[in-house]
Parts: C-alpha cells; sequence; structure tokens
C-alpha cells in the first residue's frame, strides 16, 4: 500500500512539473533593449538607435508594425521575416 501511495504521488509530482514547463511555439519576440535615452541633441545631430530584435520562437516573425510612444521618434521595421533564432533590427530616429 505505502508503495502504491508513493508512486502515485511521484507520478502526481512529475505530472505538475511537465505542465509547469511552458514550450513556446510559433513567433517569439525578444528585444535587446525596451528603451534608449537620446539624451540632448544638437540640431542637425544624428539622432538613431538601432534594436535588436531576435526571433526566440518556433515559426517566422513578421513585423507588421512599429509605433513610437511620442509622434517625434520614426521607427523603420524589418521587410523580412526573422526566422526562428536569427536577429533583425528595428532602426528607430528622432
Amino acid at each position: 500500500m505505502k508503495k502504491l501511495i508513493l508512486g502515485l504521488g511521484l507520478i502526481l509530482a512529475f505530472s505538475f512539473g511537465v505542465q509547469a514547463q511552458e514550450l513556446i511555439t510559433g513567433p517569439a519576440i525578444e528585444l535587446d533593449k525596451d528603451v534608449h535615452d537620446y539624451g540632448d541633441i544638437e540640431n542637425g545631430g544624428d539622432g538613431t538607435c538601432e534594436f535588436t530584435v531576435t526571433n526566440i520562437g518556433t515559426e517566422p516573425l513578421i513585423i507588421s508594425r512599429c509605433k513610437a510612444s511620442c509622434g517625434c521618434t520614426v521607427p523603420k521595421k524589418p521587410d523580412q521575416p526573422i526566422m526562428p533564432g536569427e536577429k533583425g533590427e528595428i532602426e528607430s530616429k528622432v
């Protein structure tokens, strides 16, 4: 009886452990940074920044739209899909 209860307990614990692991299916995005501080930019100065995007998913990542949090920054998305495990860049210009 003790072996039966111990065996059921181990099976139950193992099943919870397997469910706790999340597998990423489909595209998934990871950025090298969330925010960039341009600081003070002189008139006519170069105000560009690049965000590195990594596809950590299992399917191609298609970025269809990029939007800045303010109207003074213009982001440019990658033209091609980013394949799983590959990197792309989003260029942002002030």
